[in-house]
């Protein structure tokens, strides 16, 4: 990979410089280009918050030094960059555009995405759905995440989560248990191991999988980077489905967008007793979320949106013994 490859290194650099999801920067590069944006830079001469963000960030820097940098590691770590020209970008991505224009939050697309993993990354999101919730899930929860990532990966479809701690690494451990497709999308770069505790989830899921960001690798997790990251992982599947959530659970976030990008979204219902059910609750009787409870309910749900037909009902997972 070279800066000479100039639009996919002038994406790169732009998203190292600028804050993910910015209306303005997405608009511009949609307009005159990601290299033209470079260049706009370079003569300093503009106004838009996306222009003094990124010069303040390069401190007088040649951006496309940033870029031959950012290129270089992202070849070490053994990382590949997507940009919406490719083949294996995402087209449920460029749905974020029209949410972004319809809205008052920057909700852009991401300028590219780094991947690592061997599957090809347009192909698996064909079929996939999202599932989230809680990080300090309960036993029933982590039960239930697994159950679905299992049963949803048996029937071809691909599991996309965060790679967090609860339900997130619950669901993708129920996928790799199936040996199907799973994408864990993360709010730091692909060669961070972040949480920790998931470091040889995050490398298994690396190997066999995929695990992808929209900032560069090196970058270290922060808050922000994970409100804006949930958009992607509602946008990238054809519904989410809340597993366990407290009433201001962080899910929400994701659910909201599922929502306003027209997927279907869905909660598995928990105890009533149970403070992390609250929130999957409110969903249902609130948002007019869907009441889940096997793989083949949210199949039937989101079925429409595949590239294929439903499969045929199989019988739900009394022979997956790998719950505990």
């Amino acid at each position: 990979m070279s800066v000479h490859d100039s639009e996919r290194g002038a994406r790169a650099v732009l998203a190292a410089i600028s804050n993910a999801g910015k209306r303005d920067l997405s608009g511009f590069v949609a307009r005159f280009g990601a290299v033209a944006a470079i260049e706009h830079l370079r003569s300093r001469a503009g106004s838009a918050s996306w222009h003094r963000t990124a010069l303040k960030r390069l401190n007088g820097a040649n951006p496309w030094d940033w870029a031959e940098a950012i290129l270089e590691r992202t070849d070490r770590v053994g990382a590949r960059i997507a940009i919406p020209t490719d083949s294996q970008w995402p087209m449920s991505l460029n749905d974020l555009s029209a949410l972004s224009d319809t809205t008052d939050v920057d909700l852009a697309p991401p300028l590219c995405l780094w991947i690592r993993g061997p599957l090809e990354l347009g192909a698996i999101t064909r079929r996939a759905i999202s599932l989230v919730g809680a990080r300090a899930s309960t036993p029933y929860g982590v039960h239930a995440a697994r159950q679905l990532g299992y049963d949803v990966a048996r029937r071809d479809w691909t599991v996309v989560s965060g790679a967090a701690y609860g339900i997130d690494a619950a669901a993708h451990r129920g996928a790799l248990a199936a040996m199907g497709p799973t994408i864990a999308v993360l709010g730091c770069g692909v060669d961070v191991p972040y949480p920790a505790g998931n470091t040889n989830l995050l490398e298994e899921l690396a190997e066999c999988c995929l695990v992808m960001s929209e900032w560069p690798p090196g970058t270290r997790p922060a808050r922000h980077h994970f409100l804006v990251r949930n958009r992607v992982i509602a946008a990238l599947g054809a519904g989410t489905v809340v597993v366990e959530a407290a009433r201001r659970s962080g899910s929400r976030a994701t659910a909201r967008y599922a929502v306003d990008l027209g997927r279907a979204l869905m909660a598995v219902p928990g105890p009533i007793t149970s403070a992390l059910s609250e929130g999957a609750h409110e969903l249902i009787r609130e948002w007019r979320g869907e009441l889940v409870t096997t793989a083949q309910h949210v199949i039937e749900l989101v079925g429409p949106y595949g590239d294929l037909e439903v499969p045929k009902p199989v019988e739900e997972t009394q022979e997956s013994g790998y719950v505990g």
